[in-house]
């Protein structure tokens, strides 16, 4: 990925049991698809930076390896 650049990219159908094993990981926080796919995207691309209003949220998900998303502050 490129510095500054923005990628998108598609989730295949073969995440969707990721996915789905996310959302009951965290079913507590009342996660919601785009919120694991998120999780799943920074996985599968070993980005731990995310640029979210969900503060409270992402302040909780975690990655893989057991780290924390480091939250990039949003100015609105």
């Amino acid at each position: 990925m490129a510095c500054g650049g923005v990628t998108v990219v598609d989730v295949p159908v073969t995440a969707y049991g990721d996915i789905i094993q996310t959302i009951e990981k965290y079913a507590d926080h009342d996660i919601d698809f785009t919120d694991a796919a998120v999780v799943w995207l920074a996985n599968t691309y070993r980005q731990q930076q995310i640029l979210t209003v969900d503060k409270a949220d992402f302040s909780t998900f975690r990655l893989k390896n057991n780290q924390w998303f480091q939250l990039v502050e949003w100015y609105p």
